[in-house]
């Protein structure tokens, strides 16, 4: 469907889909969005699967994070193109082949065009399930990630924000970038997150105050 010129959008992504409308936020030119809203979204990657947790599941997850850069891997799921290995992170960015693009963390790829596009939202809201047994690190869901160390780094100093590599740090200092949260298992959309965290950002309402 061809939208009107000129016409302003709201987009809404939830899990895996956040990560797509952000991406089209950022690589649509001259696509006008006053929202974007996403629930659940693995911004910085998923780092482990979660679920398991038997005595093998670490070696599991080592093997299936090396495993997963193999561009024949990346092709045959979008799962593998957000998976971040903090344990060996110079060839997580050597050879992923989604996320270090579309945050723009690759000094030779830099796309100032995806910030600017970025930039340009009256509003950016990130909702993250307390509960989520889906993403791991859950903060993935609030641009936060691992260290080497497997220890969380906050998103205020994590490269994208404080390098300001697609808006977010821009976004923040206007007061249009908002963290919420609730808790539930991945998925779990209930009215209260819709009326009280959705809805007065679409509809330039009174916002719910930011958690961070």
């Amino acid at each position: 469907m061809m939208l009107p010129a000129g016409k302003e959008i709201n987009i809404v992504g939830i899990s895996q889909g956040g990560l797509i409308s952000r991406s089209i936020v950022e690589k649509c030119e001259g696509l006008k969005v006053h929202t974007l809203f996403t629930y659940g979204a693995p911004h910085q990657g998923v780092s482990a699967y979660q679920l398991c947790q038997n005595w093998y599941c670490w070696p599991l997850n080592w093997l299936a994070g090396y495993m997963v850069q193999y561009h024949i891997i990346e092709t045959f799921g979008a799962p593998t193109d957000y998976f971040r290995t903090w344990w060996n992170l110079d060839r997580y960015y050597e050879n992923s082949i989604f996320l270090p693009y579309i945050n723009n963390e690759l000094d030779e790829a830099v796309m100032p065009s995806y910030k600017d596009n970025i930039s340009r939202l009256t509003n950016f809201g990130l909702f993250m399930w307390t509960d989520d047994e889906v993403v791991h690190p859950r903060k993935s869901e609030w641009f936060g990630i691992y260290n080497k160390h497997r220890q969380i780094v906050d998103v205020y100093d994590t490269k994208v924000y404080r390098d300001d590599t697609i808006g977010l740090k821009s976004l923040n200092n206007e007061g249009k970038l908002f963290f919420y949260s609730g808790p539930g298992i991945h998925m779990t959309l209930t009215d209260q997150y819709i009326d009280d965290y959705l809805i007065p950002l679409l509809t330039d309402g009174t916002p719910t105050p930011s958690e961070q």
